[in-house]
């Protein structure tokens, strides 16, 4: 009895690491994806360096690591990278809120407390049962602080984004008699458009992290053993995908005139070149033609003039001929 239970636990641990190992390969994918497009098609290899590109590459190697480690080792790891990618998604964050392309008074819209928001999550997400031995209480008191320091951190990431709405609102006005020269209506309106939007996916990611706390604390009371893995790492990468795609946004909105310029250049090129190869070729045949048909006109012209002097000189010829007639007769 208890060796079947151990090979119905081992089948349904490699399904998972399958599962895991089919995201990592996604995301390496996704993440070789994007440098190839910014250097090939949109010409921009200097944005891939940006922290949402590299929070997508830390998040799978720390799928990958946590695969082909022991499960005894990885903890720290995955701890390690976990701290790498909060640090990446603040500094994103900081960069965007504080922008120039959003407002010159950038001071207001940083996340000042950020450095304190990073050591909180070092001291909070460290994996102490792993660890240490810990009653129940104490696992049930780590995720209680966990969700309310998730919860003070989304709130303050919502009043950042409250502000920033709150600028391009009074900014997007129909009439503007005096349009703002860093932030004209149309690009106000633009900006706030979208980050609504943005706003409402961080309140996807908001909901997530409540769920993924309740999970932690539910699994105190039910025996999910294997279940409660598949629910963690879900939850876990929904939490990523919604914080990777409101970035993404983020940084599209930010750098949309860069990539439109790179783009439109390389149209551009791309029309000129047909020109220098095509183009030319068939300019050159209508020159060709052109010339020829001026040639044909003039040696037209030139026939028409010598006809024309050979009539002239037959008609003087009969007109001598004529008068010397009538001089014989008379």
């Amino acid at each position: 009895m208890n060796s079947n239970s151990a090979e119905k636990n081992t089948e349904e641990y490699t399904i998972y690491i399958y599962i895991k190992f089919f995201f990592t390969i996604v995301g390496i994918i996704s993440y070789l994806a994007s440098c190839l497009l910014f250097a090939l098609y949109l010409k921009a290899p200097n944005l891939i360096k940006s922290e949402i590109f590299t929070y997508i590459l830390f998040h799978t190697l720390k799928n990958f690591v946590d695969i082909i480690l022991p499960q005894n080792s990885s903890p720290i790891f995955i701890y390690c990278f976990g701290i790498i990618e909060f640090f990446l998604i603040i500094s994103h964050l900081d960069k965007c809120f504080s922008s120039k392309n959003i407002s010159e008074n950038t001071k207001l819209y940083e996340l000042e407390y950020k450095y304190y928001i990073i050591i909180a999550f070092i001291i909070c997400s460290f994996p102490y049962e792993q660890y240490f031995e810990l009653i129940d209480q104490h696992i049930f008191s780590l995720n209680v602080i966990n969700l309310i320091l998730a919860i003070l951190f989304f709130r303050y990431i919502n009043i950042k984004m409250g502000l920033i709405l709150d600028y391009l609102k009074d900014k997007k006005v129909t009439n503007s008699s005096i349009p703002d020269i860093y932030l004209p209506y149309v690009k106000a309106n633009y900006y706030y458009t979208n980050f609504n939007k943005i706003n409402k996916i961080f309140y996807l990611s908001f909901s997530l992290v409540i769920i993924y706390y309740i999970i932690n604390i539910l699994n105190l009371f039910f025996d999910w053993k294997i279940l409660y893995k598949y629910l963690v790492f879900f939850s876990h990468e929904l939490i990523y995908i919604s914080i990777v795609i409101s970035c993404l946004a983020y940084f599209y909105c930010l750098n949309k005139d860069l990539l439109t310029n790179n783009k439109i250049q390389k149209e551009e090129a791309a029309e000129l070149n047909k020109f220098r190869v095509i183009d030319v070729d068939i300019q050159h045949e209508e020159d060709e033609n052109i010339l020829e048909k001026k040639n044909n006109i003039n040696n037209k012209n030139n026939r028409n003039e010598n006809e024309n002097e050979e009539e002239d000189k037959f008609k003087k010829g009969d007109k001598k001929v004529n008068d010397e007639s009538e001089k014989l007769k008379n």
